[in-house]
């Protein structure tokens, strides 16, 4: 399972070496480092195998370094000899299929430094990045804690507007519901029910792992000086949990009344083709007897045999209206 990692560097000396051998002098595309005197902060936009080349001399664990490459995993936190490894996952939202994907976000958390991984398609980790390079020139005692709160911050901050673009979404979709266009309403509720479903699943884990981030991570960095702020996370992370559960409870009951409204017209339909059939029926009963050429059949040679008949045909057809109408079947 992990032999993509060869051996890593078990003391100091051999980090040395391996860093000095291995490591290129200048960092490749899509990998940026910032640092001031307290911390460093790698970010590393892709979680390709290139990439997890790159971490390899820093120590981490072999198992965290292959989940940090694909597939998708779950939201987790391990706390490893001198560091913190977490996954997060996210909502992105593509414009142009309109659809909600979930990525992934790693997080290699040590004393001095903070690594960030896979994180090209999320906006808000560039934006921490530019905030945390212009402390530094302004700040350079800008602690882990702080950096990793802040980013963390921005991220939760990212995913409001998202959920405004969703109500919104669920109160167009609301106004269409009575409309003529029956296919893209559906086809717009199910597409906003798989974006909740989406949203939901990047999101369900979070308050769990920022809770058990301030528990165990102690020990890494001092995060408890900033209990209050980080319990502000947690209760963005239920406010957004909140808010899609009311979503979830709207689209689910919009999508019960679209299903509501097809039976009725389904049901409209069928009873307005039984009672035609209903009416036709007798007509061409009677219509059929009198077109047989067989000996007997009144009116055969009567000249006026046809408005006979079709004086037949017609009251029937009436009778037949006016015992539907007396039973209010139409």
């Amino acid at each position: 399972m992990y032999d993509i990692l060869p051996h890593l560097p078990s003391s100091r000396v051999e980090t040395a070496i391996w860093y000095n051998v291995f490591m290129p002098k200048r960092l490749p595309p899509g990998i940026k480092k910032l640092s001031n005197p307290y911390l460093e902060w790698i970010n590393l936009e892709r979680n390709t195998e290139k990439e997890v080349a790159f971490l390899r001399p820093y120590g981490f664990h072999a198992v965290d370094l292959n989940e940090v490459l694909p597939p998708l995993q779950r939201c987790k936190l391990v706390v490893r000899d001198g560091y913190v490894f977490m996954i997060l996952l996210f909502p992105v939202f593509d414009a142009k299929t309109r659809i909600v994907s979930t990525v992934e976000l790693d997080f290699f958390i040590t004393r001095d430094r903070l690594v960030t991984v896979n994180a090209g398609k999320l906006p808000a980790v560039n934006q921490a990045l530019r905030d945390f390079e212009a402390k530094s020139k302004t700040n350079p005692k800008t602690e882990l804690a702080h950096v990793l709160h802040d980013l963390l911050d921005s991220l939760l901050e990212s995913l409001f507007p998202m959920l405004v673009h969703l109500s919104t979404d669920i109160d167009e979709v609301e106004k269409s519901l009575f409309g003529a266009d029956q296919r893209g309403v559906i086809m717009e509720l199910l597409r906003i029910k798989t974006n909740i479903v989406n949203v939901r699943k990047a999101m369900q884990g979070h308050k769990k792992i920022i809770r058990a981030l301030m528990a165990q991570g102690s020990d890494v960095m001092p995060i408890y000086r900033m209990q209050d702020y980080y319990d502000q996370l947690v209760d963005f992370t239920k406010e957004i949990w909140d808010t899609l559960e009311v979503q979830r409870d709207t689209i689910n009951a919009l999508h019960e009344t679209h299903t509501s409204l097809m039976e009725n017209r389904t049901n409209e339909i069928m009873k307005t083709l039984t009672v035609f059939m209903g009416i036709i029926y007798p007509l061409s009963l009677i219509a059929a007897l009198f077109s047989m050429r067989v000996s007997g059949m009144p009116w055969q040679d009567d000249s006026y045999g046809f408005l006979k008949a079709l004086a037949i045909v017609g009251v029937v057809g009436i009778a037949t209206v006016l015992v539907f109408k007396k039973r209010r079947w139409i």
